[in-house]
């Protein structure tokens, strides 16, 4: 099937939001205007029937050639080439060559950017485009940033200070309030003589260094006319969306899941 974003996992919410209509119509009529529950058969109900949501969830049959579809189209997107050559063999899932499309520049940015070699990755990024990161300051401004907390981390408070003197106060407007903060933020770290202690310790793990390879990676698809995130991403979002909506809508709906885009996996 095609690579449709969000059809066969979000076909199920859209059957409880029809059902989330006929509910509030027949609470309307109620006397007295209490919530009324719909329960499987779509007879009123004192409390909802999240065994029979669980049920109707779980009944969904997604095609495995579209599963399969939407693990290679991660692959291709996050740049996992060998992997998705393995993947491409075991399963005969296409290799879509188009995808593919300037993925060695990608993984080789993204893996100097994951090794902590963020000037390097910034040098091959220019090689690559050399008008990108002056076209995308925010994104110039993002890899800035990491090398100060790559600074951070090793504990050179004066290189830090420096580097953040030189190289990133002058890309924070009077106005840029969202860059100040980044700032800040990652400043106030040095204040703590044990960097775990700070309320932004976080920002010197893995996840950020993968924030920031995924942002560098976005751009670069983008610049190819190529989907920035893969399509698996687009549903999850698509899939919290409308989990809030029904939560919204449905006072009774079985407490929805926290749905949150993985950062992508250093597997190649």
């Amino acid at each position: 099937p095609a690579l449709t974003p969000g059809v066969w996992p979000l076909a199920a919410a859209a059957a409880a939001a029809a059902a989330a209509t006929r509910r509030k119509s027949v609470g309307a009529r109620a006397r007295g205007g209490g919530r009324h529950d719909m329960d499987a058969t779509g007879m009123d109900s004192p409390r909802p029937r999240k065994m029979g949501w669980d049920e109707r969830m779980a009944s969904w049959d997604v095609p495995a050639p579209y599963l399969r579809s939407l693990v290679m189209d991660f692959l291709l997107n996050e740049g996992f080439s060998r992997t998705a050559r393995c993947f491409e063999s075991e399963s005969g899932t296409p290799f879509n060559d188009a995808a593919a499309d300037g993925m060695s520049t990608r993984v080789e940015i993204r893996k100097l950017i994951l090794g902590g070699d963020v000037a390097a990755g910034i040098r091959r990024i220019e090689q690559a485009d050399a008008r990108l990161l002056e076209e995308l300051p925010d994104l110039r401004f993002a890899l800035r940033r990491q090398q100060l907390l790559d600074i951070i981390s090793k504990g050179r408070i004066d290189a830090a200070l420096t580097f953040a003197q030189t190289e990133l106060l002058p890309m924070v407007g009077s106005d840029d309030g969202e860059r100040l903060r980044e700032l800040e933020e990652t400043m106030g770290i040095l204040a703590f003589s044990d960097r775990g202690n700070s309320p932004s310790a976080a920002l010197l793990g893995p996840a950020q260094r993968l924030k920031t390879a995924t942002l560098v990676n976005a751009a670069l698809m983008r610049r190819m006319n190529q989907r920035e995130e893969p399509i698996l991403h687009q549903i999850l979002k698509r899939l919290a969306h409308e989990q809030v909506k029904l939560h919204e809508e449905m006072q009774a709906f079985p407490p929805r899941k926290r749905h949150e885009v993985p950062a992508p996996l250093d597997i190649d």
